[in-house]
């Protein structure tokens, strides 16, 4: 088991939120990063240090001097993998799913809910030479993952691939995928979105299964984008801190088309 000193650690001059991955001639491990402005302390207990609650504190964020509500950290050691939380204290604890998880266990605040650590540059994309369609040439396809294949074996993700070919006969060329991100239990629509950094895991096949999807589809000359849509989600969903005064709530609606490429749930 690696061992953290409980003495506060630096704030990381590396950049990221959430949880990320570093490896560099100082070191390999993980920069966490949160804002949480009303916190006395912040930690990030996880398999890493026996889920300790003072095992791995972060420092405050400071900028020119002045602190800006941000906690962040480079712990060392940490592998690709590794489940965690935040504990937050502002008189009392409480622990948080990392709001910026790129992957998690599964979404909620019971035991066994936990972040999990992505490295977004470990998947192989070797032999991903893809090239766009023209726009006036694009025959779209709107997939639901969780309906689209007839098996969930190895994951939903995975097992569309199978299906791509049959798509490609009537035409289609481009496939849109209905919203992706993490939501409670395992089968939605997707709009009811719990964590918009990460793609649905036990449902779906999480991050590496949108890859491998996505692959196929370059394979076919098939683009493949996805809808986020935020019309539930509001500015409280990106905070994990403890905040006695939050402003107005902000409410947006969209469905946007994005590229594999471009988008931050897989980069």
């Amino acid at each position: 088991m690696l061992t953290l000193a409980t003495a506060a650690f630096a704030q990381s001059s590396r950049p990221g939120w959430g949880a990320t991955p570093y490896h560099d001639g100082l070191g390999t491990g993980v920069t966490f990063r949160v804002w949480a402005p009303n916190a006395t302390s912040v930690n990030v207990p996880g398999t890493f240090n026996g889920w300790s609650t003072s095992g791995a504190p972060l420092g405050k964020d400071l900028t020119n001097g002045v602190w800006n509500g941000v906690w962040s950290a480079d712990v060392a050691g940490v592998t690709n993998g590794a489940q965690y939380k935040f504990y937050i204290v502002n008189g009392t604890g409480v622990w948080k799913q990392d709001p910026r998880a790129r992957l998690v266990t599964y979404s909620g605040s019971s035991s066994g809910a936990n972040s999990i650590v992505y490295d977004p540059n470990a998947f192989n994309w070797a032999g991903d030479n893809f090239t766009n369609p023209a726009q006036n040439d694009l025959f779209v396809y709107e997939m639901h993952v969780g309906t689209f294949p007839s098996s969930s074996v190895p994951s939903r993700f995975v097992a569309a691939t199978n299906k791509l070919d049959y798509l490609k006969s009537l035409g289609v060329n481009a496939v849109e995928l209905m919203p992706i991100a993490e939501f409670p239990t395992d089968n939605s629509w997707g709009y009811n979105l719990s964590q918009p950094f990460a793609v649905e895991n036990i449902g779906y096949g999480g991050q590496d299964g949108l890859k491998i999807f996505v692959k196929a589809c370059h394979a076919r000359a098939s683009p493949c984008c996805w809808m986020w849509c935020t019309t539930i989600m509001d500015r409280r969903i990106l905070r994990c801190g403890i905040s006695t005064a939050l402003p107005a709530t902000t409410r947006s609606a969209a469905a946007v088309f994005i590229s594999i490429r471009a988008t931050p749930i897989c980069k």
